[in-house]
């Protein structure tokens, strides 16, 4: 299998002082993969290549663009914070709940723990896909993983509220937006 490159354009670079290439490769298979190499000196040392994914007609569309990579060390900063009071909120969550959990779902049958998961039905996973899981997982695996990745409904479905972790995820989800709108604001996109 070989690469071939079907286009290459030269862009001006975020200095407007040197360029940046935009190189397009295609396979045998007829995958495309984009490549963006910095040409430019100067943007070289000021600036990163990062990249996103957008959603559209079903398909994921890999974006790059270029950011100051003062503004990125911002951003990940505040995205590393966010985890932490996340990771925090999970912690306190299963020190105080996940015993409330396991006794909630205790001798339940396996269709009632479905619905209660998902909601009657109306997210993720069909119920198929859910025995499949709890075939290969086992039940207390599938319960402990639940609780631990979906632990703000997890606290829904037990009707449990907790000031403290209700605190600290809503400091996680400002950092988080803060960093996604710093990103959105510097992100210098394909430059012409």
């Amino acid at each position: 299998m070989s690469w071939e490159i079907i286009s290459e354009k030269k862009k001006t670079c975020p200095c407007k002082s040197g360029f940046y290439t935009v190189t397009l490769k295609l396979d045998d298979w007829n995958r495309m993969e984009e490549f963006w190499n910095m040409n430019c000196s100067h943007c070289e040392d000021d600036y990163i290549l990062h990249h996103d994914f957008v959603t559209s007609s079903g398909l994921n569309e890999k974006r790059y663009f270029w950011i100051k990579k003062s503004q990125w060390l911002k951003f990940e900063n505040l995205k590393s914070e966010a985890k932490k009071f996340r990771d925090l909120s999970v912690e306190i969550a299963r020190r105080e709940y996940q015993e409330l959990w396991n006794q909630y779902f205790f001798k339940k049958k396996k269709k009632f723990i479905w619905k209660a998961l998902t909601n009657n039905g109306s997210v993720y996973p069909s119920l198929s896909t859910f025995y499949t899981h709890i075939k290969e997982w086992g039940i207390e695996q599938y319960l402990s993983d639940f609780f631990k990745n979906y632990n703000s409904l997890a606290l829904q479905i037990l009707n449990v509220e907790n000031k403290e972790i209700s605190s600290l995820r809503e400091k996680a989800n400002s950092l988080e937006e803060e960093a996604n709108n710093l990103l959105e604001t510097n992100k210098i996109s394909g430059i012409r």
